[in-house]
């Protein structure tokens, strides 16, 4: 999948990425993936992936304002 950048209109890629999620004393880390920028360098991430992170409150916990 690729389109235009948002804020310059360069080419956006998928990239796979490492990120670090901690909850109380656990952490751990989760590969994940990033639309970025091959112009400038802006990375962006899909809404599944956030509302994936979120799950504890977006759809099965007290309202975030986000939709569902």
């Amino acid at each position: 999948m690729s389109s235009k950048c948002p804020q310059c209109e360069g080419e956006i890629k998928a990239k796979e990425i490492t990120a670090k999620y901690s909850e109380g004393q656990q952490s751990s880390h989760i590969p994940m993936k990033v639309m970025e920028c091959q112009q400038c360098g802006e990375q962006y991430l899909e809404v599944e992936l956030i509302k994936m992170l979120l799950n504890k409150t977006v759809g099965n916990g007290p309202s975030t304002g986000l939709p569902n």
